[in-house]
């Protein structure tokens, strides 16, 4: 029997590609329960990958490259928390540049209600998700795909960055340290951070707790070009004081 991952794929390929299907149908096509299968449909609309409808589902309104976000992600429930608190920190009217990454990405569902926020990114999942919101504009960077990450990076991303400014970019990090700042273990990936960092008044960084400590190849940039940093409360007590010390507001979730 296949995983539940491996399961939710095939429902969504089976979908795609013959418009709709039964419960049923799919039930028999996985080998598992109705059930389990309404469960799974539930799910997946939910994240809008195909629409729900009486007795099946049927294919979502658009393509949708969002297939690697049923990938295990480590710390989904903590990411999610940590998303919900960095919503109160997007305001309505604003201009952002939201980075790629699965926390930005948790980030990005809770703000389809937001009126006359501009979102620049380099996420094709980001801008999926958001393009359909009617308060929202969204603007998508060029730059060479990332097959594994629905990303853009490279030099024209981090061109078309250079030519704006915003209010506030929300990061994504794979390390934070003290005294090396944050990092990232790709070039191409710490230039883009980089470039938005730049053209933005504020510095916001989600991070779950265990990245902090870590440091990789690649430096982004001191830690003291950001603002506040939100994370959870299995981040250590003395990081978290030494930040606090060096004026980053560290918001606990």
């Amino acid at each position: 029997m296949c995983s539940a991952v491996e399961r939710r794929k095939k429902i969504i390929e089976y979908i795609e590609t013959n418009a709709k299907g039964k419960i049923s149908e799919i039930a028999a096509i996985c080998r598992v329960s109705e059930a389990t299968v309404r469960r799974d449909i539930k799910d997946l609309s939910s994240k809008g990958l195909l629409l729900k409808v009486h007795g099946g589902a049927v294919a979502s309104r658009g393509p949708s490259p969002e297939l690697s976000l049923l990938k295990e992600i480590p710390n989904l429930d903590i990411k999610k928390r940590i998303a919900l608190k960095a919503r109160d920190y997007i305001n309505n009217n604003e201009t952002i540049i939201l980075d790629a990454g699965s926390t930005t990405y948790e980030l990005a569902k809770l703000l389809k209600d937001k009126m006359n926020l501009t979102v620049v990114t380099n996420s094709l999942e980001i801008a999926y998700t958001l393009a359909p919101s009617k308060g929202v504009t969204v603007n998508l960077t060029g730059g060479t795909a990332d097959k594994a990450f629905y990303a853009l990076y490279g030099p024209l991303a981090c061109a078309t960055i250079d030519k704006i400014f915003v209010d506030k970019v929300v990061l994504g990090t794979s390390g934070l340290d003290i005294f090396k700042g944050i990092t990232d273990p790709n070039l191409p990936v710490a230039q883009m951070k980089q470039a938005m960092i730049n053209v933005a008044k504020e510095v916001i960084i989600v991070t779950d707790s265990s990245k902090i400590g870590k440091v990789y190849f690649a430096a982004v940039a001191p830690l003291s070009v950001v603002r506040m940093i939100i994370t959870d409360s299995d981040a250590s007590e003395n990081s978290v004081r030494y930040l606090r010390e060096e004026g980053i507001e560290v918001v606990i979730c």
